[in-house]
């Protein structure tokens, strides 16, 4: 006797044009779960069902172990997000679903008895009513198929149940693998795909509700795959796997007979979207979590040298005994026990320097209105209807009764959430008035840098004016003996002159500055020394690896050492980023010959954003010339009119040539001094040379008292 009782159902059904439709269903379930006759594994199947219980329970335990120990460390939210802390909790809902529709079961299966016979016909040797039936016992017989029936459904359930609780521990198992670095690529990869994999289960689900919607439109009055709306999502899923014509081709392309090319336009453009595309970018996301988890543990360990490892410890540990040897375990117990003696002592510290940043933090209302850490205070004593504690500690009730405390920490919480770093804004405002004075400062070097331009080319002038009547008042001897000194003390004067010719071509690999936003790069070229000009590049909007091409030239100085090229973020709202600094030798150069090289980007401050940023630069140093500044000034409308800058690298004029002739005037004897200078006879001295054409503009006289000169009406000049 086995103790299995199988039944079978046909059914048949008749349709309006004369087909018939059949069906069977067959149940066969033991009625004797742990009967002895026949079966070997008895003893075997009942210890490991004891066991998945105990293993239930204790996982149950542990698991509310677990959530308690993040609720004390208000990090729940932290368990909650863990995808493997859901399947841990979905798998142990399945076996405790599993444990109780065993039990129904094996009750169900206990209870069960079957009668030896069921006289449902009351009279069979009857010629007249052969199928009479008695009611009584066709009720009985109705009663046992129905009591078939449910042993057969209950044990339907506790298998679907069974096998979802086998998965689960298969999932279970990759998730414990996990301590293993080699071992735990799966569930490494899900872990580092999952931002991804969400994103698109998000993006697949559009496309295919949408299309499921669409199909059913189409062709659900034809096709019975598009009839409703799971046939549609069933039928899209296996054009995914399968894309068998036959099945559904013929069919769909005559639900829209006469406009065939809507069928073609559904078909081919799911075929691309949904199989060319999103599974497509499904795998690479998948290779692409791979990719990075395997490069990570690359160096790890894999699982026989940490067996090795194992035992050895255990060799050690077994030879060495307890007195020479701290097991791992001890060891971290220890630690743990000091860090826990560490947090103890530092809350301490913690609560002196809440303290001491209390005065720091306040919360700012509009109108300039601030509300301090005692102003907190009260309101959260008003509010919560408790006294103050300002000792810091619990909330306690005060001794003889009465309100409750305000814990301190209740108000550096409320501070924290709502208040701002008043000493930080602060310190801000400094920094924003620091900078507006600094650009100040700028402003009034720029315009005393010009100013001071305009008395040099005014001095000049004036010295070029008092040659002209020294010359009618000096002898010819004289002014060359003072022009043989001025050179004997001074020397000849040289002024340093070259060219540098900059283009930035490119970049690559700049990071984002900014959370939401791409990089929108722009360059900044100066001269560290000698020249105030600044270039500036075009704005390349959101480009890591943005491309110029653009040149810049400058007049370069002697004393200018290096170019300085930096590269910005341009930000619309908040001040521009920096993202890294260039700095080239000029002397690292060569001359009159092209570099085209990249340079490395360096910004201390983010140097981990910048592995493998640079700047591609060209640049050309000009052969260097040592031109005389007298040459130079002879011939002011070469170097001056048509080179501004070349003006501006020159030092300015030496003032020893007029010191020279203000001593000679100063020498000859005051009574022999007119009030007016007259002309010079023709006849009395050579005619004096004529005055060199002005550089910029006509001489005028000077406002302010200023020294001017301009011929007078008539023969004379005053």
């Amino acid at each position: 006797v086995i103790d299995l009782w199988t039944s079978y159902k046909f059914t048949f059904e008749w349709s309006d044009y004369g087909q018939i439709k059949w069906d069977y269903t067959m149940n066969s379930v033991p009625t004797s779960i742990y009967s002895l006759s026949g079966q070997n594994n008895v003893g075997i199947r009942v210890v490991l069902e004891f066991i998945i219980i105990l293993a239930t329970v204790f996982n149950i335990v542990t698991e509310v172990r677990d959530i308690l120990g993040y609720i004390r460390k208000f990090a729940l939210l932290d368990y909650l997000l863990d995808p493997f802390n859901i399947v841990d909790w979905v798998h142990l809902f399945t076996l405790v679903v599993t444990i109780l529709t065993y039990l129904i079961y094996y009750n169900m299966s206990v209870a069960f008895t079957m009668p030896a016979t069921f006289e449902v016909l009351a009279n069979p040797a009857s010629d007249a009513r052969p199928f009479l039936t008695n009611a009584e016992a066709e009720y009985r017989y109705l009663a046992f198929m129905k009591s078939i029936e449910d042993l057969a459904s209950q044990q339907a359930l506790y298998t679907v149940c069974a096998g979802i609780g086998l998965m689960g521990f298969v999932f279970r198992i990759l998730k414990s693998l996990d301590f293993q670095p080699r071992m735990g690529l799966v569930t490494r990869t899900m872990s580092a795909a999952i931002v991804d994999l969400f994103h698109f289960c998000i993006l697949f689900l559009f496309v295919y509700i949408g299309y499921a919607i669409v199909g059913h439109m189409l062709f659900g009055h034809i096709f019975k795959g598009m009839s409703d709306m799971p046939s549609a999502f069933l039928t899209l899923f296996i054009f995914l796997l399968s894309l068998d014509c036959t099945q559904f081709y013929p069919s769909m392309e005559h639900a829209v007979e006469g406009y065939e090319w809507a069928f073609q336009l559904y078909f081919w453009s799911y075929l691309i979207i949904a199989f060319f595309l999103l599974l497509n970018i499904l795998l690479a996301i998948l290779v692409d979590a791979y990719a990075t988890v395997k490069q990570e543990t690359a160096e790890s360990e894999g699982l026989p040298e940490e067996i090795a490892d194992i035992s050895y410890y255990i060799a050690k540990y077994v030879s060495s005994g307890r007195q020479r040897f701290l097991a791992d375990p001890k060891l971290l117990a220890g630690l743990q026990n000091l860090l826990a003696k560490k947090e103890a002592a530092m809350l301490g510290v913690r609560a002196q320097v809440n303290q001491t940043l209390a005065h720091r933090q306040a919360v700012l209302l509009p109108g300039g209105v601030e509300i301090g850490h005692s102003q907190m205070r009260s309101f959260a004593q008003e509010i919560t209807g408790k006294a103050s504690d300002k000792a810091g500690g619990a909330t306690v009730a005060p001794e003889g009764g009465g309100t409750e405390v305000v814990s301190e920490e209740l108000v550096y919480d409320l501070m924290s959430r709502f208040g701002e770093d008043v000493q930080g804004r602060a310190t801000q405002h400094n920094e924003e008035m620091l900078e507006l004075v600094q650009v100040e400062n700028i402003k009034r070097s720029l315009a005393m840098f010009q100013a001071q331009r305009t008395i040099i080319k005014d001095q000049a002038k004036f010295v070029r004016l008092m040659e002209v009547i020294a010359q009618g008042l000096v002898t010819e001897e004289a002014m060359q003996a003072i022009r043989d000194e001025e050179d004997r003390e001074d020397g000849p004067e040289i002024a340093f002159v070259g060219s540098l010719s900059v283009t930035i071509v490119e970049a690559k690999d700049l990071p984002n500055m900014d959370l939401l936003r791409a990089v929108d790069p722009y360059c900044v070229l100066y001269l560290d020394k000698g020249v105030e000009q600044m270039y500036k590049t075009n704005t390349v909007p959101k480009a890591s690896s943005p491309t110029w091409d653009e040149a810049f030239e400058w007049n370069i100085p002697r004393q200018c050492e290096g170019l300085i090229v930096t590269i910005m973020d341009k930000d619309n709202v908040t001040r521009d980023d920096l993202i890294g600094v260039v700095n080239v030798r000029l002397d690292e150069l060569p001359v009159d010959e092209t570099v085209d090289a990249w340079y490395t980007i360096k910004n201390p401050r983010i140097e981990y954003k910048l592995k493998g940023a640079a700047v591609r630069i060209k640049i050309k140093r000009s052969s260097v010339e040592l031109i005389p500044v007298d040459l130079i000034r002879s011939n002011t409308a070469m170097h001056f009119d048509n080179s501004p800058q070349l003006e501006d690298a020159l030092p300015p004029p030496s003032p020893s040539v007029s010191s020279l002739i203000k001593e000679e005037l100063s020498s000859m004897e005051m009574e022999h001094a007119p009030t007016s200078v007259s002309p010079i006879p023709e006849s009395s001295s050579p005619e004096p040379p004529s005055a060199p054409e002005p550089s910029h503009e006509p001489v005028a006289a000077q406002e302010g008292g200023g020294v001017g000169w301009e011929p007078a009406p008539g023969n004379g000049a005053e």
